[in-house]
């Protein structure tokens, strides 16, 4: 990922929760590199040295840093506007650590996402295009902590892992063992460990405060999705593109929607009922018609530069080479597709006032709220992965400038 493999996990976790030098959040190169770096790989299956290639991604660099703040002016309005920009600052990194705990390693998986320009301030202002009500902070500062780690993760398995390594990663989160940690690469060491530390809070407070023990849904559906993102990778590594059908049925999974709202349900504080429950774990039709509309918005503002990073996968692609179609036409069709998708969703919608829905409203209205959300992060390209100045706009309108 722009780094090499030895410089990964040292430079991965450097940097502490109250100190963020200036000089640390300069920006990756953009251009599409590829390395042939030596790795010792400290695991059962990849014990010698080998010649590993790495690809980098190809970030940009991140919007939201010092030096925006201290671009604002000093009259009276844009000083209260800078004092918030200050605030929310230190508000968003506080974000991905419980108060009460001392989350190290989770907070310096963070800084690093700010070193690979993927911005805590697009984790933050996902949440809060799913849940923006006030009493919900716990709730936003957790999401915050799950789409950080997707985020990094993601990347390691579209870029920087081998097969070899994703397949070790993979069985660790499935396992979910602490002496798991030993099978894997030094790089992989410390993401497990931060990730295997954090859902364990997570199931910790859900237990004390609702004696519901939840760590069989999250671990579940975290498995669930990193399985996909390997198929995701075998897709790729054997340059093969798969049938519409069959991408689909990984793709709705591996875009991260199910751990989404998953953790969502638990994080929530609402009633925790055995229906519920029963519901969650077969992945209702409230939680898989918000994925397909994530997944298809996703392809439809990150086809491009997947295509250029030389992936074989995405809905569009499939399409393509399954129909003959144009890429304009296999984007109209997808288009078409998403708003299919929609009605099934409010047809869910519409029966979610029924006595035996599993669900709550507020879940309801949040799991909504995750394709609404999707569409607008992806409607002119990737303001996730690749933040451009409309997305900034999106964020400054929303959170930082008054309501006028």
């Amino acid at each position: 990922m722009a780094l090499v493999m030895h410089s990964f996990s040292a430079r991965f976790w450097s940097i502490r929760y109250n100190t963020l030098p200036k000089n640390e959040l300069q920006a990756l190169p953009c251009a599409q590199k590829t390395r042939t770096i030596v790795v010792n790989c400290l695991s059962s299956k990849l014990a010698s040295k080998t010649n590993v290639t790495r690809q980098t991604a190809n970030y940009k660099p991140t919007l939201w840093k010092y030096d925006f703040v201290q671009s604002l002016k000093n009259d009276p309005i844009d000083q209260m506007l800078k004092d918030k920009a200050e605030k929310l600052e230190k508000d968003v990194k506080s974000i991905i650590t419980d108060e009460k705990a001392e989350l190290l390693t989770t907070l310096e998986l963070i800084d690093d996402i700010q070193r690979l320009g993927l911005g805590l301030m697009e984790c933050f202002f996902w949440t809060v295009g799913m849940v923006f009500e006030p009493q919900y902070s716990n709730l936003r500062k957790g999401l915050t902590k799950v789409t950080s780690f997707i985020t990094v993760i993601d990347d390691v398995y579209d870029v920087y892992g081998t097969l070899d390594e994703l397949e070790l990663f993979t069985d660790a989160v499935e396992r979910w063992d602490i002496k798991a940690v030993e099978t894997l690469p030094d790089y992989m060491k410390i993401c497990f460990l931060a990730l295997y530390n954090t859902i364990n809070d997570m199931v910790y407070d859900t237990l004390k405060e609702h004696e519901e023990y939840s760590l069989p849904y999250l671990t579940k559906a975290w498995n669930d999705m990193l399985k996909a993102f390997l198929q995701e990778k075998k897709w790729s590594q054997n340059k093969e593109t798969p049938t519409f059908k069959d991408y689909i049925e990984n793709g709705w999974m591996s875009v991260s929607g199910i751990v989404i709202l998953v953790h969502t349900y638990f994080l929530m504080s609402q009633n925790i009922t055995k229906q519920g429950l029963e519901s969650l774990e077969n992945y209702h039709n409230l939680l898989r018609w918000p994925s397909i509309i994530f997944r298809l918005c996703n392809d439809l503002g990150t086809s491009t530069a997947e295509l250029e990073r030389g992936e074989t996968a995405s809905s569009i692609l499939c399409l393509m080479r399954e129909t003959g179609l144009s890429e304009a036409s296999a984007r109209e069709y997808i288009k078409n597709l998403v708003e299919e998708t929609w009605k099934k969703l409010n047809k869910e919608i519409s029966i979610s006032d029924s006595d035996n829905y599993p669900f709550s409203k507020p879940f309801v209205e949040t799991a909504i709220n995750l394709a609404r959300i999707a569409r607008c992060t992806y409607q002119h390209g990737d303001a996730h992965g690749a933040p451009d100045s409309r997305s900034k706009n999106k964020v400054l309108s929303l959170i930082i400038d008054p309501i006028k």
